[in-house]
């Protein structure tokens, strides 16, 4: 779904760079947690505080747990890179598309509305006035258009 105009002002794609790392990072703590507790089970029958058929038990157990928790963190790194290099590409998208809009806005004769339609602003005009502006409000809208559909894209 596109976002509105008022939506997309709103965005901060910088902040999916941070959240990446985040997510890459707390992912990493869980392998990390888990191999700890795995490393500590092996290493009991050494202390002679527990062995037998529980040890092992215990032991497979958190090998299984382990491989589960790498492939966890594996997938929470990938999610974090997607989300740190969407960040450039949703941010780069997003200003090209409301610059646009604002170099619109700006001339006076046309705007665009929170849905990205260009409209033409009431003035008192003569009718060859009206058809050239309807014509550059055509025009303008296939440019707003297509860098919305980038926002989409990137998105």
């Amino acid at each position: 779904m596109l976002p509105s105009r008022s939506r997309l002002e709103r965005w901060n794609p910088d902040s999916l760079a941070f959240t990446g790392q985040s997510i890459q990072d707390s992912g990493r703590a869980v392998a990390d947690a888990v191999t700890t507790m795995s490393d500590n089970i092996d290493t009991m029958p050494e202390t002679r505080a527990w062995s037998g058929d529980a040890h092992t038990a215990a032991t497979r157990m958190f090998d299984r747990a382990q491989d589960q928790a790498n492939a966890f963190a594996a997938y929470t790194r990938d999610v974090g890179a997607a989300l740190r290099d969407g960040a450039g590409t949703i941010g780069a998208a997003r200003t090209a598309l409301l610059d646009k809009a604002d170099e619109i806005d700006m001339g006076g004769q046309l705007h665009v509305s929170d849905q990205w339609v260009v409209l033409i602003t009431g003035a008192a005009m003569t009718a060859e006035q009206a058809a050239a502006l309807e014509r550059r409000a055509q025009a303008e809208q296939m440019t707003v258009n297509t860098l919305l559909l980038a926002v989409g894209a990137a998105d």
